[in-house]
């Protein structure tokens, strides 16, 4: 992979309490191409998306966004409204009347 573009996460973690929900995580995700997140109810596939959106802060590790640092070491370095990715949620949070 050109490491200058897509994502990429290098040994991500995230903790909720005392519930570790992601351990040192490490992929990389390719322009044009296409993949799914699959597992159990639980086991940290939303956590990892809010991760890549900007939505959640990691507890350690890196991620990169296009070659640059977007988090790391349990920080933001790129607001989410700056990344130019979208996710869509599984509940109806926004607009509750809509079917």
């Amino acid at each position: 992979m050109n490491t200058k573009s897509g994502f990429r996460m290098q040994e991500i973690s995230k903790r909720y309490g005392n519930a570790e929900v992601l351990s040192r995580i490490s992929c990389s995700i390719t322009p044009g191409t296409g993949w799914g997140i699959l597992g159990n109810s639980g086991c940290g596939k939303s956590t990892l998306l809010r991760l890549l959106a900007g939505l959640e802060i990691p507890d350690t590790g890196t991620v990169y966004l296009n070659g640059q640092m977007i988090s790391a070491h349990g920080k933001i370095l790129m607001p989410p409204g700056k990344r130019k990715i979208s996710m869509v949620f599984q509940d109806l949070a926004l607009w509750p009347n809509l079917t």
